[in-house]
């Protein structure tokens, strides 16, 4: 929709007849403007496939085809400059909003699709009573299935579109920016789980690191209240805490939020979150959302 060479070559040659005219030189050009690599091989390739003898239609229909696609490049023309607009409000508005700068912070989240994934959420603090209630409104989380001795575990199928979309883009997008993300998708890959299972779990974990984020960061009014971890009530040790007076920032994970004050004269703070195996940690000194194994539980 957005490719500029395409468009360029469709709106100078909407028929077969003219796009075997086109020389090398205009493919060139508009490769180059739309910044493309290895522009003569790229040219030569098209041009040849251009003017490979093709199944031809009527005249009638082939002049009629051509008003369509020159119709389709400028509605497309104008439709990627009013969203070009739209994302520059998006940009200027969404940085004011309080939890921008958490959700900016979750691996795979930009500002469009952090703002759409803030928008299908909600800011209502209150709206979700647990990372587990967040997962089942989002459609990441698997639904179970049993009578009598059978017993089965499938996707949700119904979801909100828009939000399980972005979220799944995000899970994607975290595969390059978090090396925690990509080692969590790696494990479940090597359990047996294809692209979309692996994709759609990775989701559900971004999903309950995003809700012990919102829930527990100061700017959100929920007060932090230190409590002992329901499973291994054992400390941890977290890299990244020795810098003196930080901010308890958030907290990542899937359950209810735990951790503990550390004994120093600054007081700097230790947070980690049970999760369904591991204690996982995000230091307020790390502003990268990692899942980071720390302790076994």
């Amino acid at each position: 929709m957005d490719v500029g060479d395409s468009l360029e070559l469709l709106a100078e040659a909407p028929d077969p007849a003219a796009a075997a005219k086109l020389s090398g030189s205009q493919i060139s050009a508009a490769l180059k403007r739309a910044r493309r690599r290895d522009i003569p091989t790229k040219a030569a390739a098209i041009q040849a496939a251009l003017r490979t003898e093709q199944l031809g239609q009527p005249d009638v229909l082939t002049a009629a085809y051509a008003a369509t696609v020159r119709a389709l490049v400028a509605l497309l023309g104008t439709l990627n400059k009013h969203v070009k607009a739209l994302q520059g409000q998006v940009e200027d508005h969404f940085g004011r909003h309080p939890a921008a700068e958490i959700i900016l912070s979750q691996p795979g989240l930009g500002v469009v699709l952090g703002a759409r994934v803030l928008a299908e959420f909600g800011d209502d603090h209150d709206r979700y009573a647990s990372a587990k209630a967040r997962r089942n409104y989002a459609g990441t989380s698997p639904i179970t299935r049993a009578s009598g001795k059978k017993r089965a575990v499938m996707a949700r199928f119904v979801h909100n579109d828009r939000l399980v979309d972005a979220l799944i883009t995000q899970a994607f997008s975290a595969l390059k920016a978090s090396p925690g993300a990509r080692a969590y998708y790696d494990r479940q890959r090597a359990c047996g789980a294809n692209h979309s299972a692996a994709l759609r779990q990775l989701a559900n974990r971004l999903v309950g690191i995003l809700h012990g984020c919102l829930k527990t960061d100061p700017a959100s009014g929920v007060p932090l209240e230190p409590v002992p971890c329901r499973r291994c009530q054992g400390p941890v040790t977290v890299a990244g805490t020795s810098a003196p007076r930080l901010t308890p920032i958030a907290v990542a994970g899937s359950g209810a939020a735990v951790g503990e004050t550390a004994a120093t004269p600054d007081r700097a703070v230790r947070y980690r979150i049970r999760t369904v195996r591991t204690c996982v940690v995000i230091t307020p000194a790390v502003r990268t959302w990692n899942i980071r194994e720390t302790q076994s539980c």
